[in-house]
């Protein structure tokens, strides 16, 4: 027998708005830190031990999460190895800019030294 969706709805309100009113505010917000508490910081771990303990937790799931866990920390390390390659990259982009940079304000620089001096020779030649 199925009952009054309406009248089931209204009993639940009611059953709800009693259990708020007997909900003591006050008490709650006095029982609760200004703050929460610091988590400490995780163990310093190398990159093996980190791997190691990784794969510990994949072998401990069941069969079917634990294909997909392999799979995912593959995507993750195949993901980690190209921007590996990505920043090797730029940086073998970058060095050559970096020199390329220093030698054109040397340049600039002995080209602006040269135009001082000729200027001043220039000077010097007018008041002869």
């Amino acid at each position: 027998m199925e009952g009054n969706p309406r009248a089931d709805e209204s009993c639940l309100t009611a059953a709800l708005s009693g259990c708020l009113q007997r909900i003591d505010i006050a008490s709650l917000s006095a029982a609760r830190p200004d703050e929460p508490a610091a988590l400490p910081p995780p163990p310093a771990r190398t990159r093996e031990e980190s791997m190691d303990l990784a794969l510990a937790h994949l072998r401990a799931l069941p069969p079917e999460l634990r294909e997909e866990g392999f799979r995912l920390m593959h995507a993750i390390k195949a993901h980690s190895d190209a921007l590996k390659a990505l920043k090797a990259a730029t940086e073998a982009i970058n060095s050559p800019l970096d020199t390329i940079a220093e030698i054109l304000e040397r340049e600039a620089t002995l080209i602006r030294q040269t135009i001082a001096a000729q200027a001043g020779r220039a000077g010097q030649g007018d008041r002869a």
